[in-house]
């Protein structure tokens, strides 16, 4: 595996234990986005992380037998996190992760 590759592979696992409170920001309301996110948070439940799944709009009714659909919010009100994980499906492929510390905090 490419080094940088492996690098960024150990900073996200790290930060993934690290955190608690993780925010799942979904990039749309289409079904690729909101799959990949319950999939994710089904996941992330698994090992104990406290989790909001966002959308920018509510599902539409063809989503609504996907298990944890009544969990995901549109509103960002009393949202706490220490870290937000994306969940952009428009493309196929990974083309970057991006992550910001500013004063010991993602």
């Amino acid at each position: 595996m490419n080094e940088n590759l492996q690098d960024t592979k150990n900073r996200a696992i790290e930060l993934l234990r690290k955190s608690n409170d993780i925010l799942i920001a979904l990039s749309g309301p289409d079904g690729d986005s909101i799959g990949s996110g319950l999939a994710l948070a089904l996941f992330l439940k698994k090992l104990g992380k406290k989790l909001t799944v966002m959308a920018p709009s509510p599902a539409s009714a063809e989503f609504q037998f996907l298990p944890g659909i009544d969990q995901v919010k549109s509103d960002m009100s009393e949202i706490k996190s220490d870290l937000i994980l994306e969940v952009e499906c428009a493309d196929d492929e990974l083309n970057d992760l991006k992550y910001e510390i500013k004063d010991c905090k993602l």
